[in-house]
């Protein structure tokens, strides 16, 4: 676990104590630290899981928190309405309850500036040798062909898909 990881989890005991405080929640709550791209967190309420992505919380900081409380009031709401409600709204009334118990704004999507940073997608120019149409494939695609352990089909016309130099 990382340092920047051991400051954050002051949040999840934070919002934990409260749950506890408040409605008695006793659940364990798993932590993984393994999301990546634009989604700076998931909540699996099946196996009061957490799931956050280190690369926005590093950007944004101590403003991370607020995904962290965002995360937990899903498997506080669930756990304390499973029996009432079946299914409590994502991000309904009961949702922003816990929201405002653990004293952060009920958002539901982050705008956070790290994540909107998207990375540039490598494509490689191939041609189909059925309609002459130029076909852009991505890394994993081009690196099978490459390879020679994938031929692939243009979903078009069906011919095959070969590197544009060859053409």
């Amino acid at each position: 676990m990382t340092k920047h990881q051991q400051l954050l989890n002051s949040e999840i005991e934070r919002c934990v104590s409260i749950a506890f405080a408040r409605w008695g929640y006793d659940a364990p709550i798993a932590v993984r630290w393994d999301l990546r791209g634009l989604v700076a967190g998931t909540a699996n309420r099946t196996h009061y899981l957490i799931r956050l992505n280190e690369h926005i919380a590093k950007a944004e900081g101590e403003a991370y928190r607020q995904t962290i409380a965002h995360e937990i009031a899903h498997l506080v709401t669930y756990w304390r309405f499973r029996q009432r409600l079946k299914q409590p709204r994502p991000h309904g009334r009961e949702w922003a309850e816990v929201m405002k118990a653990f004293g952060c704004e009920a958002r539901r999507c982050h705008q956070y500036q790290s994540a909107t940073r998207v990375k540039q997608r490598t494509t490689y120019a191939y041609h189909c040798t059925g309609c002459t149409a130029v076909v852009n494939v991505g890394p994993r695609q081009h690196a099978s062909i490459v390879r020679k352990q994938k031929r692939y089909k243009h979903a078009k016309c069906g011919g095959t898909i070969i590197p544009k130099e060859t053409a």
